[in-house]
């Protein structure tokens, strides 16, 4: 059974390479500098932790795959979000997959709508590394049955693909209690379908 003393949120760093409206970080700091993370504090830890790790973007990060592997081989478990637009073959290659619990891809529909297949790549190969990777993506109100109709698409390719709540505001309401009714039960049942597609270990 997992036995984890602590879940710790570290934000790697705050540059994205993306820059999308709904985001809830402050666009200035997108374009912060992103050097090696120092986890040298990792040799300490008496405690098992969950690092769940984002930013920003992860895949940034010049020493990702060292720090990852530090905390693999101090017994430590690991979580990351990433939009998946960076290679991601080395880290594939190098890190071990053995105590990452997910890997949470954001589909961020108004880059992705034209431009799939490089996501698909790099899922692909995370997948066949042994990550367990699964997608989501902001239901963006004003594209609300647009994105419905993309995640129906890619979860019959077999995608595991999840909508998710839009937070802040659009056109002047507050989101996601904004979201009607009927918007609620079509996320509800993108999410039962995307069930589907999971092995019973991954549900």
């Amino acid at each position: 059974m997992l036995k984890i003393d602590t879940i710790v949120d570290w934000i790697l760093t705050e540059r994205c390479n993306l820059n999308c409206y709904y985001c809830l970080q402050n666009a200035d700091t997108r374009k912060a500098e992103c050097g090696p993370v120092d986890y040298s504090f990792v040799k300490n830890l008496d405690k098992s932790v969950l690092f769940h790790l984002t930013g920003g973007e992860p895949f940034l990060v010049p020493n990702l795959s060292d720090l990852c592997n530090t905390l693999v081989s101090k017994g430590q478990h690991i979580s990351m979000n990433t939009n998946l637009t960076l290679p991601v073959s080395q880290f594939a290659k190098e890190v071990r997959p053995d105590r990452f619990l997910f890997i949470n891809a954001s589909v961020h529909y108004p880059y992705r709508k034209l431009h799939m297949e490089p996501f698909m790549r790099h899922y692909r190969q995370l997948q066949e590394a042994g990550f367990f990777v699964y997608a989501t993506v902001v239901m963006v109100p004003n594209d609300f049955e647009c994105i419905a109709d993309f995640i129906r698409q890619y979860q019959r390719q077999g995608l595991i693909l999840l909508p998710k709540l839009m937070r802040g505001v659009e056109r002047g309401q507050r989101y996601p209690d904004a979201y009607s009714n009927e918007q609620n039960s079509i996320m509800k049942e993108l999410v039962t379908s995307s069930i589907e597609n999971m092995s019973p270990d991954d549900r």
